[in-house]
């Protein structure tokens, strides 16, 4: 894409209805990823308890897409006993 930086702005422009398409797929994801939070009908029972271990902790944007970049954490539990 270097080379050529304007590709698929000239290729959306040459052919509009792959540019009509697309935008409709996109806002069927977007409706499908807000669908995605609705809470499901034990959503209030209390989440197993967590263990110490190594977890991929990813940012959601408030969206509630998840992104690219995440972080391994390690979890310790300390006691105050």
């Amino acid at each position: 894409m270097e080379r050529n930086p304007d590709y698929w702005r000239k290729y959306r422009e040459a052919h509009p209805e792959y540019a009509e398409r697309n935008r409709e797929l996109q806002k069927q994801r977007n409706r499908d990823q807000r669908a995605r939070k609705v809470a499901k009908k034990n959503a209030s029972a209390m989440p197993p308890p967590m263990l110490p271990g190594v977890y991929r902790l990813t940012l959601a944007s408030e969206e509630g897409v998840a992104k690219m970049d995440s972080w391994l954490v390690v979890l310790t539990f300390v006691t105050t006993d």
